[in-house]
């Protein structure tokens, strides 16, 4: 026999096996294989995830907005009410009392009347009215809805009752219109821009007292009520009736001819600066 020899076949390059398939990634999907049918199931793949993240981002963007708080809901903005919101309390047998403003506005006004079997009515705009009333003395405060110090807050007073006021929080305008009657004395803590005070007929001798700073203070009294002005820290000006004085020394009092002998009358102490006084006759 004819020797054998084993000899290894080279592959003939016409039907060379195919290559094992390449497994690649593009953005996170297998690539099948780089033949035809490999790109077409890769590119279906790709297509497929594009749709679903598509969808589902249009998915979650609405419930996130819906989720998202209101202005109003947010933590520290507080959207003003529309309209004041009122407060209010029974009058009792108390004919003496004492009321202390402490809520910070831009606008507060006082009022007396008759409110029938009310002892007070409190309205606030721009803020929640609140009232405490303990030891003879009723508080009133506003929580603000928005910026601290905006709104106003209208107080009314039942005239019945004498009152002792007290305007503790600082404000752009104080309007007092007391001409009902029921003030049994004033005194103003917190700085204003105007005070302006309508008064009726005293009993005794009433005090208003201006111990902050204030820019234009304009007092209305009945004719012929005695009304004495001390300055203690000056005034950029003074006019009561044809009295006018600018440039006011601090320490100067205007007292009127009738004072000492009048039982019932104002007697108006400003012990902080003041840019302006007129007082007037209702």
């Amino acid at each position: 026999m004819p020797d054998v020899k084993e000899t290894a076949e080279k592959p003939s390059p016409w039907f060379a096996p195919p290559a094992a398939p390449a497994v690649s990634t593009v953005d996170g999907v297998a690539d099948a294989g780089t033949g035809p049918d490999g790109r077409r199931h890769a590119i279906l793949a790709i297509v497929l995830a594009l749709a679903v993240a598509a969808a589902g981002g249009a998915l979650v963007r609405p419930l996130q907005e819906r989720a998202r708080p209101a202005a109003a809901e947010r933590p520290g903005v507080r959207e003003a009410p529309a309209t004041g919101r009122t407060i209010s309390a029974p009058l009792g047998a108390d004919r003496d009392l004492g009321l202390d403003l402490t809520a910070a506005t831009t606008r507060t006004t006082v009022r007396t009347a008759d409110l029938g079997d009310r002892l007070y009515e409190i309205t606030a705009t721009g803020a929640t009215p609140t009232a405490d009333e303990r030891s003879g003395t009723v508080t009133v405060g506003a929580d603000p809805a928005g910026r601290p110090g905006a709104g106003a807050v209208e107080v009314r007073l039942h005239s019945a009752v004498r009152w002792r006021l007290r305007l503790t929080a600082p404000a752009t305008d104080h309007v007092l219109d007391l001409r009902a009657g029921g003030l049994a004395g004033l005194t103003v803590t917190g700085e204003s821009t105007r005070i302006t005070l309508t008064l009726g007929p005293p009993t005794g001798t009433v005090d208003l007292r201006l111990t902050a700073p204030a820019g234009q203070v304009v007092v209305a009294a009945p004719a012929g009520t005695p009304v004495r002005a001390r300055f203690q820290a000056g005034a950029g000006r003074a006019t009561l009736g044809a009295t006018d004085v600018r440039d006011v020394r601090p320490g100067s009092t205007f007292t009127p001819k009738n004072w000492a002998d009048a039982t019932d009358r104002y007697y108006v102490d400003a012990t902080a600066a003041v840019t302006g006084f007129r007082l007037t006759r209702d």
